[in-house]
């Protein structure tokens, strides 16, 4: 286990412990704990980074690789080192639903990806539209993240965001999400330097000083 990951454990037994001990000094009231537990579940989403890597990274990521998946390349493409790739595509048409489930093996875990995607939804402002949707996150059989996500269409790249959770079991997984999309940022940016590195040797054989 590197000192980064044991960094993030020792974080989050010491976060389980403090909300313990937050929630026991409560009083007896259902809402108002409810509204508590919601509000810290969404802190560490949010101070932890695990949300914001999950969504909108993570679910962009693997949205096309049931695919991809199929063809010669696809090792190349990836974005995070996986093995078992599957996927499916369902819509609901009563509830004008679209899901798309991806499943991998990461690191010998295996997980699920499932994006429900909602709709088009209108703000409101008359020119605000939208998507609504869930997200959730699926290590073997255990629902260990569900979240609210969005999407703003007025984006020249909408991508789907997280802005609220409905599911969340602290534990290693979240480590493994952080470590995805660590190496979704190294792949870009190889890209991005192969790209412009590609560019200069192009630039340069047409050049003579």
């Amino acid at each position: 286990m590197t000192k980064e990951s044991e960094e993030l454990i020792r974080a989050l037994l010491a976060f389980q412990e403090s909300f313990r001990k937050e929630i026991a000094a409560l009083p007896n009231d259902d809402a108002e704990r409810a509204k508590v537990v919601v509000a810290r579940a969404n802190a560490l989403l949010h101070e932890s980074g695990v949300g914001a890597a999950f969504a909108p990274a993570v679910i962009e990521a693997v949205k096309p690789w049931p695919a991809w998946s199929k063809g010669p390349n696809f090792e190349i493409v990836m974005d995070f080192p996986v093995t078992d790739v599957s996927g499916s595509w369902t819509r609901d048409d009563a509830d004008r639903a679209d899901t798309i489930v991806v499943g991998f093996t990461y690191k010998g875990t295996p997980y699920q990806v499932k994006i429900i995607d909602g709709g088009v939804q209108s703000g409101y402002a008359s020119s605000d539209v939208y998507q609504r949707g869930k997200a959730e996150l699926w290590r073997g059989c255990e629902l260990v993240l569900g979240l609210d996500i969005s999407k703003d269409l007025d984006r020249e790249f909408p991508e789907w965001k997280w802005f609220n959770v409905y599911v969340l079991a602290v534990g290693e997984w979240m480590k493994d999400v952080l470590e995805m999309e660590t190496q979704m940022k190294a792949r870009l940016s190889q890209r991005l330097q192969s790209s412009t590195d590609a560019d200069a040797i192009t630039r340069a054989a047409n050049i003579k000083l």
